[in-house]
C-alpha cells in the first residue's frame, strides 16, 4: 500500500513540473505579444504655419491644411511623414524637398495623386522631391519643366523655370506583381496562426515522457520557421 502512495505521490510531482513548464511558456509568450497589442500609436497633428526643411539651407516645406503623420523623420536629405491624413485621404509614406530658392507647399493627396506648389522668384529654376511608398510609381507629372522618377529609391525629382508659383500634379500608380501578391498574402496568414501553433503543440507536449525537451525542440522549429518566413518576405 504505501509503495503505491509513493508511486501516486511521485505521478503527482512530474504532471506538475509539466504544468509549471507549459505555464512558463505561456507567460513569456504574453509578455512577448502584449507590446504589440497594447502599444499605443503616436499622432503629430501638424498644423498650418509649421514648416519643415530637409536641410538647413533648404526651402521651406509647409502644408496648406493640416496633415496627421505616425512619424516624421529626415532620411538623406529629405523629410519622410508616416502614415498621412490630409484632408480625409491617406497616403502611408510621402518625403519632400526643396531646393534653397524655393518654397514648397502640398496642396492635396490622393488615393493617385499628390498635388503641391512652388514658389519661387522669376527666373529661377528650382528643384523639388517627393518620394512615394514603394508600391507606387510615378506615371505623369504635370506643371514641371521636366522630372524624373528613380524606380530604386522612389524618388521623384521635378524642375521648375519660374515666372511666378507653379502648382505642380504628381499622378502614380500601384505596383501589382501577380506573384508576389499572393506570396505576401500568405506569409502574412502564416504569421497570425504561428503563436496558436506553438500553444497548442505545447499542450500536446503535456503527454511526452520528456516534457522540456520536447518544448524546447518546438520553440527551435518556430523561430526558424519565423525567421525563414522574415528571409523569404524580404525577397519580395
Amino acid at each position: 500500500m504505501e509503495a503505491n502512495e509513493g508511486k501516486g505521490l511521485r505521478f503527482e510531482s512530474s504532471l506538475q513540473r509539466k504544468w509549471n513548464i507549459l505555464t512558463f511558456f505561456i507567460v513569456i509568450s504574453i509578455v512577448s505579444f502584449s507590446p504589440m497589442l497594447f502599444a499605443g500609436t503616436t499622432y503629430w497633428d501638424i498644423q498650418t504655419g509649421v514648416y519643415f526643411r530637409a536641410e538647413a539651407t533648404g526651402g521651406d516645406i509647409d502644408f496648406d491644411a493640416a496633415i496627421v503623420a505616425t512619424q516624421i523623420r529626415m532620411v538623406n536629405s529629405i523629410v519622410l511623414f508616416t502614415d498621412v491624413t490630409m484632408g480625409g485621404d491617406y497616403i502611408s509614406l510621402l518625403g519632400m524637398s526643396a531646393s534653397s530658392n524655393c518654397d514648397m507647399t502640398l496642396l492635396d493627396i490622393e488615393n493617385d495623386e499628390i498635388t503641391y506648389e512652388v514658389t519661387a522668384n522669376a527666373g529661377q529654376t528650382s528643384t523639388t522631391k517627393v518620394k512615394i511608398p514603394s508600391t507606387k510609381e510615378v506615371s505623369q507629372v504635370d506643371g514641371a519643366s521636366s522630372w524624373s522618377f528613380a524606380s530604386s529609391t522612389n524618388i521623384l525629382t521635378v524642375t521648375v523655370i519660374h515666372a511666378s508659383t507653379q502648382e505642380i500634379i504628381v499622378y502614380y500608380n500601384t505596383i501589382v506583381n501577380p506573384l508576389t501578391e499572393p506570396i505576401t498574402d500568405t506569409i502574412n496568414v502564416i504569421y497570425g496562426l504561428q503563436t496558436l501553433v506553438l500553444l497548442v503543440s505545447l499542450i500536446a507536449s503535456l503527454g511526452d515522457k520528456e516534457p522540456k525537451n520536447t518544448m524546447m525542440g518546438i520553440i527551435t522549429v518556430n523561430v526558424a520557421i519565423f525567421v525563414l518566413l522574415r528571409y523569404v518576405e524580404g525577397l519580395f
